[in-house]
């Protein structure tokens, strides 16, 4: 009798996150030393912004505007993240990292006026709330030959940090992911990244200071409730202007992009991509919550020594509806440019799904990726790194909390799937 991959795969849940000994020493340390005012590690916007100019020796910062973000975004953290030591210095470092990319990519935009002419046609977007399929569903169609889906090191670096050395980004992803999962090991099994593998293009919005993901760090409110005001178009054609960068580099016949937080400002989107096709993914949203919410408070646990589950819960919660919601106001305008894939579907026949969609946009299926897909799901069955076990209750919420929050946002999943999941 074959053994049953789930029952006999280790278990990870986000209480499982305590930080290794070194770290939670390195913190105590860092503690120490910022009461005796040793250690400071300013995260104010002008003096990050006079480290990365002095790194690259480059001072034109364009004409996009992002100072606004950045001083939100750091005012927030410093009022109300309650940052580890070190949580501080990885912050200090990523800001420090994107602000240098800044420097760059200007320069390259002004040596390069060709690259504003890049033409970027009808680019395949996959779209839905986090915890849906979305990251399954982009590999899978990462495997077509005619596609580029962008790399892991490449929307942490969009160019090289010395073009005039051998490229170090792979390299050095690789040793960040390794960290990462050193740190935070339930994380493997809970959000798998390779660092040449296709990523979600979330991580360029760090460039604009305008990311979700700055949010999952810590307990941000001020600035996670700015972003969500924020009419986000201008962000959306600075984000357009580093993929014609990348596209510049490396010519492609189409563009496969994936980021859950899409949802956020689809009218930004499309206004930006008019020809976009839209891949939707769906699945209850009493998985997707405390699923969320679970990967979240992991993520938590690196930055800060904030974490209140309960609160947490309540604020996941919110942004997942309010997001949900106007989503599908926009989706009641715009059917045409849209294709839904429901979990359950996806999982049950991973291959049919992909072939459906491309039926719908008109693209051509070929045997080349139906090996690719073969290939892929052979090697990553699921639950290879572990099963991650969640549940509202851990974070203060029923299922009834979440239905009834979920029931004026919009169509979520056919009743038939919720009973295959639950």
């Amino acid at each position: 009798m074959e053994s049953d991959p789930v029952a006999t795969s280790p278990t990870h849940t986000f209480s499982q996150g305590r930080l290794p000994w070194l770290l939670r020493l390195a913190n105590g340390c860092g503690r120490t030393l910022r009461r005796r005012g040793l250690w400071r590690q300013s995260l104010a916007p002008d003096h990050l912004k006079a480290i990365a100019s002095r790194r690259t020796r480059l001072y034109d910062w364009g004409e996009e505007p992002f100072e606004e973000a950045l001083t939100v975004l750091v005012g927030s953290f410093e009022a109300e993240a309650d940052l580890t030591p070190l949580g501080r210095l990885g912050l200090k470092q990523d800001l420090l990292r994107l602000l240098a990319n800044r420097l760059r990519m200007q320069a390259h935009f002004v040596h390069h006026s060709a690259i504003r002419d890049e033409h970027i046609e009808r680019p395949l977007f996959i779209v839905g709330l986090p915890r849906t399929g979305t990251t399954m569903l982009f590999n899978l169609l990462a495997q077509d030959p005619a596609v580029r889906s962008p790399k892991l090191w490449e929307l942490l670096w969009p160019l090289p940090l010395r073009p005039d050395r051998k490229d170090r980004r792979v390299a050095l992803t690789k040793r960040l992911v390794r960290r990462m999962y050193w740190a935070v090991p339930p994380l493997r099994a809970v959000h798998p990244m390779e660092a040449e593998g296709p990523e979600e293009c979330l991580l360029l919005f760090e460039h604009m200071f305008t990311s979700i993901d700055f949010a999952m760090r810590a307990d941000v409110p001020s600035y996670l409730g700015w972003l969500l005001r924020r009419d986000l178009e201008p962000e959306y054609r600075y984000y357009r202007a580093i993929l014609q960068l990348l596209q510049f580099q490396h010519p492609l016949r189409r563009w496969l992009l994936k980021s859950p937080f899409h949802l956020f400002d689809l009218p930004a989107l499309l206004s930006v991509f008019p020809d976009a096709a839209i891949v939707q993914t769906h699945r209850d949203p009493r998985a997707v919550v405390p699923s969320f919410c679970s990967l979240a408070a992991l993520m938590h646990r690196p930055h800060s020594d904030a974490l209140d589950p309960r609160r947490l819960g309540r604020q996941w919660l919110e942004v997942l509806a309010a997001i949900m919601q106007r989503s599908a106001e926009v989706r009641a305008q715009a059917p045409a440019s849209f294709f839904d894939v429901h979990y359950r579907g996806l999982i049950d026949d991973p291959k049919g799904t992909v072939e459906r969609i491309y039926d719908y946009f008109q693209l051509p299926f070929t045997d080349a990726m139906a090996a690719g897909i073969e290939g892929w799901l052979a090697r990553h069955p699921q639950h290879r790194h572990g099963v991650h076990r969640y549940s509202a209750a851990s974070f203060g919420l029923t299922d009834e909390q979440i239905l009834e929050r979920f029931a004026s946002a919009g169509p979520v999943v056919p009743r038939s799937e919720v009973k295959k999941e639950f």
